[in-house]
């Protein structure tokens, strides 16, 4: 597999001097360093610099492969340009035009890095993502920002860090120090200072305890947020940003709930000259615990912006309590100097906001709810299918449904199909070195991956490929349809069935074996699947592609989930692991096979074979011969049982 290395100095020189082509009067230096910048100059004033995303942050897309894009930063703290210098990111390559991705990358012209990345999205300055190719526009988006940050840190000198200290010091010593700031509020001054507010407990305790640092210190910093997060992260503050970690416990809560709706913190304010300021939530950030050695637990840790009024010197900050509900008369204010300013330059240009993938993860928090939702419910249904299959109206109801939502929520508007080409992805991370943040990054690939991982041990391939696959609902859906309007179902004879089954593992094999040598062809040979077209790109796409799902759906009015029996090399990779199933709950009885082949003929997948036997490899778990296994109107055993029991001196009718 070749692997891309960032641009060389003089392509990278030679990329700048062209992406500023359009501005004659600005000169271009040769970049030097490790790894390279250069400096951009107007009449020999430096203006800006530039730099390869893949030397500064090490740009990957999802498939773990390079992306590499120069980036040009104006010393104002807006990018001057921005070019694609190479990547090898076969998710890009197919499918996805090159002017597409050359336009989206040049859209950062213009862009202040300088601007946190959710007041950019908030105020639409920065580009759309790619249609089809979301995960990778969002790693590009990443990228640039984040190397763009780095450029901007290295033209301004004061903005350096100091050299790491090797001992880091513990929670202890930076309070004794006064770098970090604590202010306990007991319940006895919480009575004293606010005796109108009657429903203060009495007793000892804590009302609140805060405590807090303002983060211009590079080290104090990279121990409070945790060295690896304040090295490896991006940054999602300006450069000039000055930031406080606020930690607080006790029975009062710093942020509240009206944050959520107001958009700032009225509970904790910066006291400035012209009055109290309140940290704005847009620019918070959470953290999960305090990183320093011996830090408490806190129940709140978050990262925010300073306003500017706030200066640069040292900062008081103000905890304030409305009870004006609550029959007092005022709003009392706690007031408390955050933790001292030590020289070292400011860290805001290093303190690093959230991973991309948990950036992803918060944008997709209502998809997330509504998938959990699903799966529960689907879970739930499988598990306990015996009230489902034994109603058959309800059944076809629910089943019905359910493949909607699959196909129009799941696959056209989330975009959440799995694909074999996730497969090849996670092989290949086994291979190359293992990195759960680049499957981190796309949350409801990832949720269904989990959740088909624990279903394939319950029911095998079908939890996915029955019920969870957008294009596998959209053939049964539209063969459905075709049978309304009187479609023939063809039942293809046994002996071929049987024989067409193998080409989906030789299928999986080739695609497998082809991406050990070279991915970006091992993914060509991955478009057997129609997700892409069908699914992800809404049958936007070139006419080859479009006309193979056509034919391929067309073959379905006829053979229902035609593609999924004998082509799709993703269900393959999911009928291995099934073998190994632990339950086997699909009931049949001693005549199936025998007296009665109706549940082979009408199986959605022809997985019943001649005598009876349910294929796991080929079973998609669509309860269809449950339903006739309990139906009494359907099943041939029990209506000749009934048949018996009507017979006279046979017993009651029933």
């Amino acid at each position: 597999m070749p692997l891309a290395l960032a641009a060389s100095v003089d392509a990278l020189g030679e990329a700048a001097r062209a992406a500023l082509a359009s501005a004659p009067e600005l000169a271009v230096d040769p970049a030097t360093g490790e790894p390279a910048v250069g400096n951009v100059r107007r009449s020999g004033q430096v203006v800006g610099c530039y730099g390869s995303s893949y030397a500064h942050v090490n740009s990957v897309g999802y498939s773990g492969h390079p992306i590499d894009v120069l980036v040009v930063v104006g010393t104002d703290g807006r990018i001057m340009a921005t070019r694609l210098l190479s990547q090898e990111e076969p998710i890009l390559t197919i499918g996805v035009g090159p002017d597409a991705l050359d336009s989206y990358v040049e859209g950062f012209a213009g862009t202040d890095v300088r601007q946190p990345v959710r007041i950019l999205q908030r105020d639409g300055t920065i580009p759309d993502a790619v249609s089809g190719a979301t995960i990778s526009s969002g790693v590009i988006r990443d990228a640039v920002l984040r190397t763009g940050r780095l450029l901007l840190q290295g033209a301004d000198t004061a903005l350096a860090a100091p050299p790491a200290p090797d001992v880091l010091p513990t929670w202890d010593e930076l309070v004794s120090s006064g770098q970090v700031a604590v202010r306990t509020i007991p319940f006895a001054e919480a009575r004293a200072a606010m005796p109108d507010v009657a429903s203060l407990p009495q007793g000892e305790g804590t009302f609140a305890e805060i405590a807090a640092a303002t983060l211009d210190d590079a080290n104090l910093a990279a121990t409070l947020v945790g060295r690896q997060r304040f090295d490896r992260l991006a940054t999602d503050f300006a450069a000039d940003t000055r930031l406080v970690l606020v930690a607080a416990r006790g029975v009062y809560s710093v942020k509240g709930t009206a944050w959520r709706r107001t958009g700032v913190f009225g509970r904790l304010a910066v006291v400035t000259p012209g009055g109290d300021m309140p940290l704005e939530a847009d620019t918070h950030v959470r953290l999960p615990a305090v990183q320093a050695q011996g830090a408490p637990e806190f129940r709140e840790i978050f990262v925010a912006a300073l306003p500017p009024e706030a200066g640069r010197g040292p900062v008081e900050l103000a905890l304030v309590v409305d009870k004006t509900g609550e029959g007092a008369s005022r709003v009392h204010r706690f007031t408390f100097a955050a933790g001292a300013t030590v020289d070292g330059g400011s860290a805001g240009s290093e303190i690093l906001d959230e991973p991309l993938w948990m950036q992803n993860w918060r944008d997709a928090t209502p998809a997330i709810v509504v998938l959990s939702v699903m799966l529960a419910g689907l879970f739930a249904g499988l598990y306990v299918s015996g009230p489902v299959v034994r109603r058959p109206v309800v059944y076809e109801w629910l089943r019905n449904g359910f493949l909607v939502v699959t196909l129009v929520w799941l696959g056209w508007i989330a975009g959440a199909q799995l694909s074999v080409v996730q497969v090849v992805a996670f092989i290949q991370a086994m291979l190359t070195g293992f990195n759960w943040k680049i499957f981190l990054l796309a949350p409801l690939i990832f949720i269904l991956w989990s959740f088909v991982a624990l279903g394939v041990l319950f029911w095998g391939r079908g939890v996915y490929c029955g019920w969870l696959c957008p294009f596998g609902a959209l053939q049964e859906l539209l063969h459905k349809i075709g049978q309304r309007f009187g479609i023939p179902r063809i039942e293809v004879p046994w002996e071929v069935h049987e024989r067409l089954w193998p080409f989906k593992y030789i299928a999986l094999l080739v695609i497998i074996g082809l991406s050990l040598q070279d991915t970006t062809i091992a993914f060509k040979a991955a478009e057997i699947e129609p997700f892409k077209t069908a699914i992800t790109l809404h049958f936007v796409r070139a006419w080859p592609f479009v006309a193979y799902v056509v034919a391929l759906l067309a073959i379905g009015l006829f053979v229902e989930r035609a593609f999924c029996r004998y082509m799709c090399p993703l269900g393959a990779a999911l009928a291995i692991p099934s073998k190994f199933k632990i339950f086997d709950w699909l009931i049949r009885r001693p005549q199936c096979g025998r007296e009665c082949r109706l549940c082979a003929t009408t199986c959605t997948v022809q997985a019943i074979d001649p005598i009876g036997r349910i294929n796991p490899n080929e079973c998609i778990y669509c309860l269809k011969c449950q339903v006739n296994y309990h139906d009494p109107n359907t099943c041939v055993p029990l209506k000749m049982r009934a048949r018996r029991r009507a017979e006279p001196g046979q017993g009651d009718t029933p």
